[in-house]
């Protein structure tokens, strides 16, 4: 995507790099335990508004959404209030998360966070993620005058 910093973005817990995922649907699979986390640094200020796992009835499906403004680490999640939380629920393969208005309006990095998996198994796993919204546009404001009266 022209909007994410590869670099700068990773994938933690799976035994996939980020750049491996990046633009594609194949697996995504936790590591050690049920817990994923996914983060995303955008080449500018950003507003989100949907965020889409897809997967099958074949894999351990994400069970439950989270997203935090900015990047954390997985010891602070428990400690943090999420910008957005929200029970997953796949429908023909895909589980949107609308994102509130207020929520997430001008952000440059976002963390997304699965605790777990519906199955209560070991490891979570589904086949990729899509993150829509706008770009914020700077507005250059030097010289022009606002407000009324002289």
């Amino acid at each position: 995507s022209k909007y994410i910093i590869q670099e700068q973005s990773e994938i933690l817990n799976t035994d996939k790099q980020f750049i491996e995922i990046f633009g594609k649907k194949i697996t995504i699979t936790s590591d050690t335990d049920e817990e994923i986390m996914i983060h995303l640094t955008f080449k500018q200020s950003v507003q989100i508004k949907e965020i889409a796992l897809y997967g099958n009835n074949d894999q351990d499906l994400p069970s439950e959404l989270q997203v935090f403004d900015g990047s954390i680490a997985f010891d602070k999640v428990k400690q943090l209030k999420p910008a957005y939380k929200g029970a997953t629920n796949f429908k023909l393969g895909t589980s949107m998360h609308k994102i509130a208005l207020n929520q997430l309006t001008a952000t440059s990095q976002i963390s997304l966070f699965i605790p777990g998996n519906k199955n209560g198994a070991e490891e979570t796993s589904f086949s990729g993620f899509a993150v829509f919204g706008l770009e914020n546009h700077a507005i250059d404001v030097r010289g022009h005058k606002f407000g009324c009266g002289g």
